[in-house]
């Protein structure tokens, strides 16, 4: 976040992965079985909800919203050697 100029807050962004993985240790304790991908993905979904949910985190979560929209493209289009 700092090489795109957004302030980031480590005690802020601390409390939120630990809400991410007391959250990820929850579904593991229930007995769900996750594959790797799986938690990758339920802790991203969990930390962003985080920010969304925070007002002092709201603009951070805009930013990843909108620099998730602008490289959407990127990964339907190889990089060409040489370039």
């Amino acid at each position: 976040m700092k090489n795109f100029g957004v302030s980031v807050d480590r005690t802020i962004m601390q409390d939120i992965a630990h809400i991410a993985f007391d959250k990820l240790v929850d579904y593991i304790k229930q007995g769900r079985n996750l594959s790797t991908e799986e938690m990758h993905k339920l802790a991203y979904t969990i930390a962003y909800n985080q920010l969304l949910e925070r007002d002092d985190t709201k603009a951070m979560a805009n930013f990843v919203d909108s620099f998730i929209e602008r490289t959407k493209h990127l990964k339907n289009h190889p990089l060409h050697s040489g370039i």
